[in-house]
């Protein structure tokens, strides 16, 4: 059974009191936070509204940034991830979301060893918390500034000698969703999903997201929800619906359509109380 979350990203504008609040007056159930709206609320006070309003976090959105491409050192980001890691834990969050960063001008061979050495450090920390990473494939822009990796092979192949109890993906179908044949991928990546990000879109942009409402894009999402299904996937469909074709549409508005096109499918995302 799926279970509903809308990301923060979908109401930018938003404070995090009203994203929990108002998503729950829409019937959302769980919520993609942003570390960025935490900070501005305040860490406790936030802990302490999404469980007075029963609201799970599907996701923390994010830690990384390793290549430097963000202007940190290397020693900076990994301590940066270690907070996020602790956030997580105290948000009983389901996964904490990771960028490896840009190329920033460095060889494939440093690029691949900053990556390992950032993770090696990194995952046993996490599992002492609980906390599983979720690494995210972004091969939607010709010019990307949060993942180097180019291919998802070359992204597979990196996380490879890290259990999936720690180390999964986030499948964000505005990067990777794109396919006749769904089936294909899910069978590659399926033990390492940590969380479904519901995206469509009608065009790619080369440095800026360009995503669309759900049903008026390129994503066959019916065809996606039907084979998450068919293996067994349990875990959290995420809203993340932001960008240029979104800043004249009310965010109530835009979390309503995809609620209506989402039941529309017959296979509308909910939420499981057991879990």
């Amino acid at each position: 059974m799926f279970r509903l979350s809308v990301s923060q990203f979908c109401s930018y504008r938003w404070s995090l009191f009203q994203d929990v609040v108002r998503y729950a007056q829409q019937g959302v159930p769980a919520i993609g936070l942003w570390r960025r709206k935490l900070d501005d609320f305040g860490h406790d006070n936030a802990i302490d509204l999404i469980s007075e309003m029963n609201m799970a976090v599907s996701s923390l959105s994010w830690a990384g940034g390793f290549t430097g491409s963000g202007g940190d050192s290397f020693t900076a980001t990994l301590d940066d991830a270690i907070e996020a890691i602790v956030l997580a834990h105290r948000l009983q969050a389901q996964c904490l979301i990771v960028h490896p960063g840009s190329r920033n001008g460095h060889t494939n061979s440093h690029l691949a060893r900053l990556f390992r050495n950032a993770m090696q450090t990194l995952v046993p920390i996490a599992e002492d918390y609980g906390v599983r990473l979720a690494v995210e494939p972004c091969l939607g822009f010709r010019k990307n500034t949060f993942n180097f990796f180019d291919s998802l092979p070359n992204q597979l192949q990196a996380i490879q000698e890290f259990s999936p109890k720690q180390v999964g993906l986030v499948l964000d179908l505005y990067h990777m969703g794109e396919t006749d044949q769904p089936e294909s991928l899910l069978a590659k990546i399926q033990h390492r999903i940590a969380l479904v990000q519901m995206a469509d879109y009608q065009t790619r942009m080369a440095t800026t997201e360009s995503r669309c409402p759900l049903g008026e894009g390129l994503v066959p999402i019916d065809k996606w929800l039907k084979c998450l299904s068919e293996i067994d996937y349990q875990g959290f469909v995420e809203l993340e619906l932001h960008g240029l074709n979104f800043q004249n549409r009310r965010y109530d508005d835009t979390i309503r359509q995809s609620q209506s096109f989402l039941s529309s499918l017959m296979v509308e995302p909910q939420w499981d109380p057991t879990r």
